[in-house]
């Protein structure tokens, strides 16, 4: 009995080789979005062109609205739900962190207020995936929590080819 293998051609000239699946010419990757039963209005958020623009973060009305901004954009089916939901989480620290003012230093609180801002920029633009803003995430709050507050994070925001860990 002889297997199917996907006929899907790489950029590079190669086929797949990928088994096929059954009574299909393709294997699940290289099958068109609706045969794998995504509606094609229903792809993932990876546009160059960002579904909107993120406020500067520097007060809790600013963050209420970045919050507005983001339920919007997964209710109109702009932003996917898992960068949707990491979006949410930054701007739960950053209300945190702003709930530090008097009890830290305000280089402290601008430093990650900064740095929130940058993970969800590149989160929005599509230059990191959600997992990738996740792990930059949690080295934020870790470096901004009381305990770690002098943490260097210029390796783990860094690019891969500049020897950022988090992003690899």
């Amino acid at each position: 009995m002889r297997l199917q293998t996907c006929d899907y051609v790489k950029p590079d000239g190669s086929r797949c080789g990928a088994l096929a699946l059954r009574g299909q010419a393709q294997c699940y990757f290289h099958q068109p979005d609706e045969q794998r039963g995504r509606p094609p209005g229903k792809q993932p958020a990876r546009s160059c062109e960002p579904p909107f623009e993120l406020p500067e973060l520097w007060d809790f009305s600013d963050i209420q609205e970045a919050i507005q901004l983001v339920l919007d954009a997964l209710m109109d089916g702009r932003l996917d739900s898992r960068a949707g939901a990491k979006l949410v989480y930054g701007l739960q620290l950053a209300s945190n962190n702003l709930r530090r003012i008097g009890r830290a230093e305000p280089e402290d609180i601008e430093i990650g207020q900064v740095g929130l801002m940058h993970v969800m920029d590149q989160l929005l633009n599509g230059r990191i995936t959600p997992r990738q803003a996740g792990r930059l995430f949690y080295a934020l709050q870790v470096s901004m929590s009381g305990d770690h507050a002098e943490a260097d994070l210029t390796g783990w925001l860094g690019a891969p080819e500049s020897g950022g860990r988090l992003l690899q």
